[in-house]
Formats: C-alpha cells, sequence, structure tokens
C-alpha cells in the first residue's frame, strides 16, 4: 500500500493475494458506476489523502485526480487551503505588528505537527515553527516600494507587484524537541531516529561526535516496500529487486544494471543511489522474500550545519525558492541532551536558538526583475511545497482605477469668467471620473465656493499678482471661478481625489510657489499621499511633486517641468521619506517604464508623457494591499480554470457519507477507506486484498446516497498509476464497478485497466 509495510516486515512475508478478495468485499448490486467517472461525482466533491501512510506520495495522486474533475472558472488565482492570510501594504515586510507573526505554528499551520514520537524505548513531545525575520524578511514591493525597502527603485517590476526577501536567513523552519533529548547517545542504524520533517520521512542513522553537534547521517529518499520481482520508476529509470539473500543482501537492476548491496548499506547503481534499509528472507521460496528500500537522487547522506538541502545539485538557480538548493541545512547541538529553544525575532531582531537544533533557511535573496520575484498568483515555497507563501492577489481589481492627467494645456479658454481669456496656457487637471475631483471649501482664496465642489477638470492659470487662479467646471460644462490661490508660500489641502474609497486625505494637493514672485520660473504640485491609517504613508513617504515651468516675462505656466516639449528627470520626483525633517525625493521623470507608488498609484511612461508636457496615472479605488497567505497547501491554476475538488484528510472528514469522495489509499493508510470497506487500518488485516503492482478503482454508493471511489494501490507506484488513470479517464475503458490497474511506469501507454 502507498503506506510502507516494512514496520511489520520482518514477520509478515509478502501477500499474494488477488484483487478478487477486494472484490467480494465492495462489489454488489450498487447504484454506483465507472461509466459515469467523473461527472458522477461533479463540483464540490471531496478527495481525501490518508494520515497513516506516506502522505506524500498519496498527495501526488491526489493531485492527479482532483486535476481529472470538474472544474469551474474563477480567474487565474493561486487556491489556497488552509493556512492564514493578511492584506499586507505595498512597501511592508509581512511579518510585522498586525500582520503576520514572526513565529508561525500548527496553531497557524494545519499541516505543521504537534505530537509525541518514540525513540529509543522513550516518548518525546515534538512541533514544527516557521520563523519571519522582521527585518529584510519578505517583503511585498512594486517599482518604487522595492526602493523604499532598500533595494532600491527596480524599473523592470513597471506597474506589477512582488514578494521581495531581502537576506538570507529570514525564512526558517524548525522541527523541534519539546523534551530535553540526546540524539548522538542513542542514534544507530538498527535505533534509528524517524521523523516527519518537512512533510517527509526522515530517518538519522548516525550523528558525528563533534560539539557543538552539528552533522548526521540520514535516509532521505522516498521509501518502497518491494516483494522480490517487484519493479518501480524513479527518476524515469526503473528499479528492480531481483533477490534477497539470506544475510539481508539484496540484488537490484536499475534500467538493467545488476548491482548487490548489503544489508544497512547505500551504493548507486546507474546514476539512481539506493539504500537497503530492511530485508526478509524465508527460504519458503525467492518469490516470498522482499525488502524495504529507500531511493532517490540522495537516497543516504550526510547532513552538516550550513549544507544545501538534500536532493539537488548543490547550486542554487536563479535564487528559486522551488530549488532545494536556495535552501541550507540548520543543525546543532544533536549531543546536547536539551530541548529545541527557538526566539521569535521582535522589533528587527533575529531569531535566536539554543538546545538540539534541526532546521532549514533560505538561501537565496529576491530582490530585482533578475531573480524571477513571486508575483501575484505566485508564491515563495520550502521544500516538497510544505510551506507556501503565497501572493494570492491584491485587494483593488484591475477595473477599480481612475485615470488623471495632469498637463499644460496651451488655448484652454475662461470666457465663461474673463471675455478675454479665450486661448490661455494653463495647467489642466483632469479625472475619468465625472465627480473625480474635490475643490474644498474654506481654503484661504478660494472664497467663489460655499461648499466642498466635485468636478472632473481643474484649471491652474498663473496672474500676474503672485497667484494662481483656480477654475472648475461645473455639471453642465460652464468654467466657473474657484478663487485666487497665493504662491507666497504653500497652499495645502485646497484639491482632493474622490474615487471610490479614495477619498478625503487619501491624496489631496498642495501648491507653492517662490514668494509670491511673478518672474518665478516654477510652482510645485504635489499629491500629497496618506494610506488608511494616519500613521501610514505620512511625513513625506510617497508623495508626488510635479514642477510647473513658469514664463518669467508673462507669468503663464508654459510646462511640465522647467523646459516645454522635453522630458526632465526633476520635473517629477517620487517622496521616498524624510531626512532630518525634510524632504527625500527620488526623480523619476526620465524613467520609461510604468511605474507604481506604495499607495498603488501607477505612473504611466514619465518620460514619453513628460515629452508631451503632462503626467498620466492610475489612481486606485482604495489604498492597494496584497492579500499574503502563508498555508501548507497552495495549488496554482493557470488560464483562469481552478479544480472544484477540495482536497482534505482523513482526519479533517468528520462523516464521509455526507460528500461525493475519492479515497486515495488502502485501509492501511486512510481509515475512510478501512471504513468503507469494512477492514482494519492494522497490519495483516489491512493490506487484504492487495497485490504487488496492482491497484484498485472501486465505486460504492454510501447511505445517503453520495458515491465513494476507492483508489489504492499495492505500493506507493501503484496508487499513483491508479491516480494517472483518473486525471487521464477518457483515455482508459472505465466501467462497472470495480477496475485493477497494472503497469510498470506513469505513463498512459504503460499502464492496463482491467
Amino acid at each position: 500500500m502507498q503506506s510502507s509495510f516494512k514496520r511489520t516486515i520482518k514477520k509478515v512475508a509478502a501477500i499474494g493475494t488477488g484483487v478478487a478478495m477486494l472484490g467480494m468485499t465492495l462489489t454488489g448490486a450498487l447504484a454506483a458506476d465507472l461509466t459515469n467517472y467523473p461527472s458522477s461525482f461533479g463540483t464540490g466533491s471531496i478527495v481525501v489523502v490518508g494520515t497513516l501512510g506516506d502522505e506524500s506520495s498519496d498527495n501526488l495522486a491526489a493531485s492527479d485526480i482532483a486535476l481529472g474533475l470538474p472544474s469551474t472558472s474563477t480567474g487565474s488565482t493561486t487556491k489556497i487551503e488552509g493556512g492564514l492570510s493578511e492584506d499586507i501594504p505595498i512597501g511592508a515586510n509581512i511579518a510585522a505588528i498586525n500582520l503576520i507573526d514572526t513565529e508561525l505554528d500548527d496553531g497557524d499551520l494545519e499541516n505543521f505537527q504537534d505530537t509525541t514520537i518514540s525513540f529509543a524505548g522513550a516518548d518525546y513531545d515534538i512541533s514544527e515553527v516557521l520563523t519571519l525575520s522582521q527585518k529584510n524578511n519578505a517583503s511585498v514591493v512594486s517599482s518604487l516600494g522595492s526602493a523604499f525597502v532598500g533595494s532600491g527603485i527596480e524599473d523592470d517590476y513597471e506597474s506589477n507587484v512582488y514578494l521581495e526577501v531581502g537576506a538570507q536567513n529570514a525564512i526558517r523552519y524548525f522541527y523541534k524537541f519539546d523534551e530535553a533529548i540526546n540524539v548522538s547517545k542513542d542514534v544507530s542504524s538498527t535505533k534509528a531516529l524517524k521523523l516527519k520533517f518537512l512533510g517527509k520521512t526522515l530517518k538519522i542513522v548516525s550523528t558525528d561526535s563533534s560539539t557543538p553537534n552539528t552533522k548526521f547521517t540520514a535516509y532521505v529518499g522516498n521509501e518502497y516496500f518491494m516483494n522480490t520481482g517487484d519493479s518501480v520508476v524513479v527518476n524515469g529509470k526503473t528499479i528492480k529487486l531481483e533477490n534477497v539473500g539470506s544475510t539481508g543482501s539484496v540484488a537490484v537492476s536499475v534500467d538493467g544494471v545488476p548491482e548487490i548491496i548489503t544489508s544497512g548499506n547505500t551504493e548507486t547503481v546507474n546514476g539512481v543511489e539506493i539504500t537497503n534499509d530492511e530485508a526478509f528472507y524465508t527460504s519458503a521460496g525467492k518469490e516470498q522474500t522482499s525488502a524495504s528500500l529507500v531511493i532517490g537522487k540522495d537516497s543516504s547522506s550526510s547532513i552538516k550545519d550550513g549544507d544545501y538541502f538534500s536532493g539537488g545539485d548543490e547550486v542554487c538557480t536563479n535564487n528559486d525558492s522551488k530549488d532545494v538548493d536556495c535552501w541550507r541545512w540548520i543543525v546543532s547541538g544533536l549531543n546536547s541532551g536539551k530541548s529545541s529553544t527557538v526566539t521569535a525575532p521582535t522589533n528587527g531582531s533575529d531569531v535566536t536558538t539554543e538546545g538540539t537544533i534541526l532546521g532549514i533557511r533560505n538561501y537565496f535573496i529576491i530582490n530585482d526583475d533578475s531573480d524571477n520575484p513571486p508575483g501575484v498568483g505566485d508564491c515563495i515555497s520550502l521544500p516538497n511545497n510544505f510551506v507556501s507563501i503565497c501572493l494570492e492577489s491584491l485587494t483593488v481589481a484591475d477595473t477599480d482605477y481612475m485615470n488623471l492627467k495632469i498637463g499644460l494645456d496651451t488655448s484652454a479658454s475662461f470666457t465663461d469668467v474673463y471675455s478675454d481669456q479665450s486661448s490661455v496656457s494653463a495647467i489642466k487637471i483632469q479625472t475619468s471620473d465625472s465627480e473625480g475631483l474635490k475643490i474644498k471649501q474654506g481654503v484661504s482664496g478660494l472664497s467663489n465656493i460655499t461648499k466642498d465642489t466635485k468636478t472632473d477638470v481643474v484649471w491652474l492659470s498663473h496672474a500676474y499678482n503672485g497667484s494662481i487662479r483656480v477654475f472648475y467646471e461645473n455639471d453642465v460644462n460652464q468654467v466657473r471661478l474657484a478663487g485666487n490661490i497665493s504662491v507666497n508660500g504653500t497652499t495645502s489641502n485646497w484639491l482632493e481625489i474622490n474615487y471610490k474609497d479614495t477619498k478625503n486625505t487619501n491624496i489631496d494637493f498642495d501648491i507653492d510657489g517662490d514668494s509670491g514672485d511673478a518672474s518665478a520660473a516654477s510652482a510645485n504640485l504635489t499629491l500629497d499621499i496618506v494610506g488608511d491609517s494616519t500613521a501610514d504613508l505620512d511625513g513625506g513617504y510617497d508623495d508626488l511633486n510635479i514642477v510647473l515651468g513658469i514664463n518669467g516675462a508673462n507669468g503663464a505656466f508654459k510646462s511640465i517641468g522647467l523646459n516645454a516639449n522635453s522630458e526632465e528627470a526633476g520635473e517629477l520626483q517620487w517622496g521616498i521619506g524624510t531626512v532630518a525633517n525634510n524632504p527625500k525625493n527620488a526623480t523619476i521623470g526620465t524613467k520609461d517604464e510604468d511605474h507604481r507608488t506604495l499607495y498603488g498609484i501607477i505612473i504611466k511612461d514619465p518620460k514619453s508623457h513628460g515629452a508631451s508636457d503632462e503626467i498620466e496615472m492610475e489612481i486606485p479605488g482604495d489604498q492597494v494591499m496584497a492579500k499574503v497567505t502563508v498555508t501548507g497547501v497552495a495549488v496554482q491554476t493557470t488560464g483562469g480554470s481552478t479544480t472544484s475538488a477540495a482536497i482534505k484528510k482523513d482526519t479533517e472528514v468528520t462523516d464521509v457519507t455526507q460528500f461525493n469522495a475519492i479515497l486515495v489509499g488502502g485501509p492501511c493508510a486512510n481509515s475512510l477507506t478501512a471504513q468503507v470497506m469494512g477492514q482494519a487500518t492494522t497490519w495483516p488485516e489491512c493490506a487484504e486484498g492487495f497485490s504487488a503492482g496492482n491497484a484498485i478503482l472501486e465505486i460504492k454508493e454510501q447511505t445517503g446516497g453520495k458515491l465513494a471511489l476507492i483508489a489504492a494501490g499495492y505500493s506507493a507506484e501503484d496508487t499513483r498509476r491508479a491516480g494517472v488513470v483518473l486525471k487521464n479517464f477518457g483515455s482508459f475503458s472505465l466501467s462497472g464497478t470495480s477496475k485493477t490497474v497494472s503497469g510498470t511506469g506513469l505513463e498512459v501507454g504503460g499502464i492496463t485497466v482491467a
């Protein structure tokens, strides 16, 4: 079965019972029929993985099955099961006060353990934690937000939002021993310490004698229980157990290349590493012998603190979190005789550890476009996808943006107010929303309006007396004078953006000039940005300053920037913060890509627009946040389709009769399969009805009319084949209530359904 049988193979011979016996258990006069698969399961069905066996292998089969089930169109998404989510501002670390905690455990992530293990005749409490540093941790960034977290403006991000990781060691996973333990004292090849580390079996068989102990040897590949004559496909190669000797040695072949492996030893055979973990020999005949083999790129590995995580080529490629070589081991104190103490970071401090420490840390840095940063729908994932930190979505839809243009209007007409002003050079502020601008009543000089006035267009016309005339268009397209703003100093909050939830003080306009001097060369129009929180993006952060050129001869506005028809770096400045209470700005007027601010404003190609004496922006209907989810299960979908079937553990389903359910794994691995089949979950009864090299697909109508379909094999590889059949149901003849699946690989062409 997909759970390893090795816990009892020393006393139990291989099973030769045919699948027919299972048919006697389940088949009968049932309303269910495989002919109608998968439509008979419809949407809302569940795929259930057992927790008694090899979950990592069964999860692969479950994923195959889920992909073959009916789906619904939801747009391009990342499907999240469980975990926790927070809305994170652009430019913020994801781990901070009121955001995501710096330490996450089983209370936050349902696949994390908090349980008891047995070792050397004693029981030990263990748990798992994920720690996130507050400094240079995973951050939500945009092109300008990247500069805010210290990486510098990243032009190639354009208007997109990404996750960055500013330092190695920012993300760490620990397997904690919550009781004092001395691993080095008691561990041996015959008395191994067996752990579920990052969701997969890690079997420590020895440690060295260094102090503090930072090195161990472990079996790290996948376990396979095989009868003599069985074969499995690993990394595209066929491994066959040819024979088992009386001394515990095994004869194997890899794509026909033979090798003898003595008990407890490891050999690399035709590029595949194989460890002879345990073997069972009987004089009753070759067909009754079996062995437990650990197989993989690395089946056995000597690991020390700082080593690359097992299973890769020791090259961290493109700072990709999905490359196992971009993670490093943390090992210390295996001979300390102490429990594991992990102190989460606070107020920018680092993680501290003491005692018996076993974990991994990120070895990658993601801080520019060349690092392929995760965007919306992407994740930073730990090995085995055990934990994923996902940028699930943005809080403002693409359709909820308002266009804003600020530019030179060389033929503005104000004859509705002044008959002689038919062709005036002015600054025009215009939005795509009919009430996107709000002129504030009560501002000094704007005496012509008696209440806050909403409009979609405002003009600024520079007068000779050191003031700026403010015109607007009313709701019947008449130009009106709001009043005269003095440029002797600064006039603040005279105009606000008024679009959906971006309003009031979120984005307001300030203007200042050179002491009201009519011959001044320029004035400054500033978009003062404040986030949804009063402490968010204040103090000059994220402000946008636009330089307005003035003709000294007549005092009229002549350009965006100091020179007309020319893009200039300083004509548009972005506020990165304050230094000694003075604004610190970055010049962005000659950048030729779209850029996004911390609030979420998209600035359209400043260079090309600046050459035409205008600034164009897209204003979001609210401050843009990134929904960041930390989860143990993250399934990314593309093309706008997301699987309707949820993948659940058997321990998460209280009453399986309430669902159309596909049960992955037999009674030895899945308690719900045992329930439906009426078999025990203990050896050897749980294995009754299964034979090597085969899997079964068995459908049954449950009480209440819901369907249960069992997809279970004798080995992990056999169960995978059953999953491949259900994923590719159109390639096989499925009918009746029971089918036997056999084959030697996972390719459709090599699988037989009888």
